[in-house]
């Protein structure tokens, strides 16, 4: 590796033991990565779903309220 970047041996070992360290948490790094994606994405659903009801003029209820109290059955 010294050929190509001229780094010290400490700073080599720095660099390998954050690398391995990183792989170490991996499992970890990816399900908080899958918890963040799952919220942004509903985030993201939320914002379009409040565009199009505005668009369209239809006034806006609270899905989640209404799945969690099994209220769209009735309907």
């Amino acid at each position: 590796m010294e050929r190509f970047v001229p780094i010290s041996g400490e700073m080599q070992s720095y660099i390998f033991d954050t690398i391995a360290g990183v792989i170490k948490v991996r499992r970890q790094a990816g399900a908080v990565s899958l918890l963040i994606l799952v919220w942004v994405v509903l985030q993201a659903f939320t914002t379009l779903i409040s565009a199009t009801n505005r668009t369209w003029g239809v006034r806006a209820h609270n899905w989640w309220r209404a799945l969690s109290s099994w209220a769209w059955w009735r309907r």
